[in-house]
């Protein structure tokens, strides 16, 4: 994915990029589908809730499901996320 130069300009001046439409329905249907997967893994990413019952997020899903290390990798998103930086990037974290 090529970003606009108007993309990139408002990247620079507002310091985020909203970008709509770049997964399809169904690619969002496997993703969402993999979530419930990811919270029941115990797994040392896994924090849950006080009630120890509810999961309140997962650091690095990305290291335990094949899934999310497609998305984190996807070059629709990574290319986006180099243009912006100028460089290569890395997942430095993902929640």
């Amino acid at each position: 994915m090529q970003l606009t130069s108007r993309q990139v300009g408002q990247y620079r001046q507002s310091g985020y990029l909203l970008l709509r439409n770049v997964l399809s329905a169904e690619e969002m249907t496997v993703i969402n589908g993999e979530v419930a997967n990811v919270f029941a893994q115990d797994s040392p990413g896994r924090i849950l809730e006080k009630d120890q019952t509810h999961v309140r997020t997962v650091f690095a899903p990305h290291t335990i499901n094949e899934v999310f290390a497609e998305l984190a990798r996807l070059p629709r998103l990574a290319g986006a996320a180099r243009q912006l930086a100028g460089e290569d990037v890395y997942v430095h974290q993902f929640k």
